[in-house]
């Protein structure tokens, strides 16, 4: 049988940002996240009609679940403060594919799009 997932309605429409450098570009954390925002303004935000209402922002390896914007950003999806999650690239959730599907998969339980 299937899971059935209880998706929620975030109260607020608009976009969370979520950039994270990883221990290989620890030695210029501002370059890395500067250039994840601009490859999401560019291909996403550009485009988009809702707004950005939150920005998440780790220099912290990936490998575990348990960094500070991440966790902040998973209350405030649970709270329904966005309806959107961009990042640059999956692996942004999490060091490998497993943490990144936990991830979107929570993110849709709350009715959040990734």
């Amino acid at each position: 049988m299937a899971r059935r997932k209880s998706r929620g309605t975030p109260s607020q429409q608009g976009w969370a940002i979520y950039l994270r450098t990883s221990d290989e570009e620890s030695q210029n954390p501002e370059a890395s996240q500067a250039r994840q925002r601009f490859m999401i303004d560019r291909a996403v935000l550009e485009r988009s009609d809702l707004s950005v209402v939150g920005v998440y922002r780790d220099v912290l390896t990936g490998r575990s679940p348990l960094r500070v914007d991440y966790q902040r950003m998973l209350e405030d999806a649970r709270l329904g403060k966005f309806s959107h999650v961009v990042v640059e690239r999956a692996d942004r959730f999490g060091w490998n594919d497993t943490e990144a599907l936990r991830a979107i998969d929570e993110l849709d339980e709350f009715g959040v799009s990734v």
